[in-house]
């Protein structure tokens, strides 16, 4: 028996599917244990102030570099195999780059009439160190796809593991305030930057240039892909201003808590899905890959589900005891994380196929369904009706896919 198991590790390990799934499964608890820590140790130092502008900038930087994108995370996992992945590479990143610079200045520039209280932004320092740290967020989602398009997910897995550096660089940057949290990721990245890109160097030519035919190819996919990132960006960002409006700031707090933690249970089919998108565009038997990637996904979830069931209250008595009463939540959210993988492994599959117009029909579907039955059961049963919101919502959308599989003969 013992020497059985460090065999069959040994075999799951040699499999780049359940390879880069772990990768990537252990890449999400990094990133979701790592930012806890930081923004506790930050509350820590930091004063109240302080945190608050920071955590808005970081906000403003990560919608930045959604919008920056553009699809090509997207495009790089779909399109590494059958091109040039170094002028795939470089064209991505360069594009990237320059769009959030462009997009960050913009955002600087107008700031002052949508968000007053950022209008800080507009002071040489606070502008340049912006800008900075939004460039380096941006294009750090190219680095990562890239590792993960070579099926070798790891180096991404290291790539955040690097970043975990911006914790102790909190301390001897408190001088600087609210930038001292924004400066602190920077270095990190930095930092991360010049190992990634060492590596990165062994299987990519560097070179300042972008490739029109990769853009040729790409362009209606990538679009696609930002059309239907942006729908789904909105369906969840929608609901926190519902329950603001609807229930009042108390109640907000207590579901943005019970998301954030439930969450966790839907970002497994979301990081495993990735894996099988790699899979299927190496021609590996698809039909083989989504059985294993299915059974990995629901082993995981229900070892989720168990775990908030048995420790979900403890966890979030941990952001305060008031927070103990988005435990319900917590756990439908958990739950939904079931019927939520059969879409994520479907729009997968169509983005196999190059069937991008299905992927924002139901993204469509999905902005209706989740944020029409949230207001409703909102009303009827505060937070806790936002789980049964989403249960609902994705359980008619699977009836959908379903119909979808069986239509195109994929079942």
């Amino acid at each position: 028996m013992d020497v059985a198991g460090p065999k069959a590790l040994k075999r799951y390990f040699n499999d780049t599917l359940y390879r880069n799934s772990f990768f990537l499964l252990m890449n999400r608890v990094l990133v979701v244990l790592t930012g806890f820590v930081f923004w506790m140790v930050a509350t820590h130092l930091y004063s109240v102030n302080d945190v608050g502008l920071a955590v808005a900038f970081v906000s403003s930087s990560q919608l930045i570099g959604s919008f920056a994108l553009f699809g090509f995370d997207t495009s790089i996992i779909r399109f590494f195999k059958s091109y040039d992945r170094s002028k795939i590479f470089n064209t991505s990143f360069i594009l990237v780059a320059v769009f959030s610079v462009i997009v960050g200045v913009v955002y600087i520039a107008g700031v002052k009439y949508f968000s007053p209280d950022l209008s800080i932004l507009q002071q040489p320092l606070y502008a340049v160190i912006f800008l900075l740290f939004t460039m380096a967020l941006s294009v750090a989602a190219v680095t990562a796809q890239a590792f993960i398009a070579m099926r070798d997910a790891k180096y991404s897995f290291i790539q955040n593991l690097l970043l975990t550096l911006r914790i102790p660089l909190l301390l001897p940057l408190l001088f600087l305030g609210s930038l001292g949290i924004l400066s602190a990721t920077f270095i990190a990245y930095l930092v991360a930057y010049l190992i990634v890109f060492y590596f990165l160097g062994k299987f990519i030519q560097f070179r300042p240039e972008i490739d029109v035919g990769f853009l040729k190819l790409s362009y209606k996919f990538s679009f696609g892909n930002y059309i239907s990132n942006m729908l789904y960006a909105a369906t969840f960002s929608i609901i926190p201003i519902m329950v603001l409006n609807i229930l009042g700031s108390a109640s907000a707090g207590l579901y943005y808590m019970g998301y954030t933690v439930g969450n966790f249970a839907l970002q497994i089919p979301l990081a495993l899905s990735i894996s099988l998108f790699v899979e299927g565009v190496y021609g590996e038997n698809l039909r083989k890959s989504v059985k294993k990637i299915g059974v990995l996904t629901i082993g995981a979830l229900v070892a989720t589900i168990v775990f908030f069931n048995f420790f979900g209250r403890f966890i979030l008595s941990l952001f305060g005891k008031d927070y103990v009463a988005a435990f319900d939540l917590l756990m439908l959210i958990s739950v939904s994380g079931l019927l939520y993988a059969v879409y994520v492994i479907f729009t997968i599959l169509l983005n196999m196929k190059m069937r991008v117009n299905y992927i924002i029909v139901l993204n469509v579907f999905l902005f209706i369904l989740v944020d029409a039955l949230s207001y409703f059961f909102l009303i009827r049963y505060g937070i806790t009706g936002v789980g049964y919101a989403f249960i609902i919502a994705y359980g008619i959308l699977d009836i959908f896919i379903l119909y979808l599989a069986k239509k195109w003969e994929w079942l």
